[in-house]
């Protein structure tokens, strides 16, 4: 599910082959000093709902990690004291020690839309139906059948549809690698 979310929510660094950081979302990221980094996110983004994408929902999206107990972004966020939204496209980044690989932490949390998930308190207790999957990312989350087939599609507004080059995907889920082999067999999945 993480690698599929990925496609569907856009982070603010996106790593490249290198595993350098690469500004995504983000249209600049500058050091302050040891502990403060300022973000500026591309003007013009938008959610897949038509909603703008702001500061406000960065600021949002990393308290919301923040104060919730999820054991992957905890070794990420473990160097942030807080966040602060400076203006309407910058938030500043303020950590509890200098921290080299911070900017890989920006790369692995996805941004969420603050009007829909600040009325979510626990998302645990949501049916896979009821998860919001309103992202800003380069696809939009189309179908999902658990256990058996999830779909997603390009998203024309995002900043890099132009190098798409497929008007969707869709991902087959078996339940085991005999079934796998089978539709690779008969040319059911590529």
């Amino acid at each position: 599910g993480w690698k599929w979310m990925r496609l569907y929510y856009d982070r603010l660094v996106r790593l490249s082959p290198d595993v350098e950081p690469v500004p995504w979302a983000a249209a600049s990221v500058d050091p302050v000093d040891e502990v403060t980094i300022d973000v500026t996110l591309r003007e013009g983004m938008t959610f897949h709902d038509g909603e703008p994408v702001t500061a406000a929902d960065v600021a949002f999206t990393f308290d919301y990690y923040m104060n919730s107990d999820y054991a992957y972004f905890g070794s990420y966020l473990a160097a942030l004291d807080s966040v602060e939204q400076t203006g309407e496209l910058s938030v500043r980044f303020n950590l509890n020690a200098p921290s080299a690989p911070f900017t890989i932490t920006l790369s692995q949390i996805p941004i969420l839309p603050r009007h829909i998930w600040e009325g979510i308190e626990n998302p645990g207790d949501l049916t896979p139906d009821q998860i919001p999957m309103v992202g800003s990312g380069p696809f939009i989350h189309d179908r999902y059948d658990r256990g058996e087939f999830m779909s997603i599609r390009t998203n024309p507004d995002h900043f890099h549809a132009d190098e798409i080059a497929v008007d969707g995907v869709e991902f087959v889920i078996y339940a085991d690698a005999e079934g796998v082999f089978t539709a690779m067999q008969t040319g059911q999945v590529d």
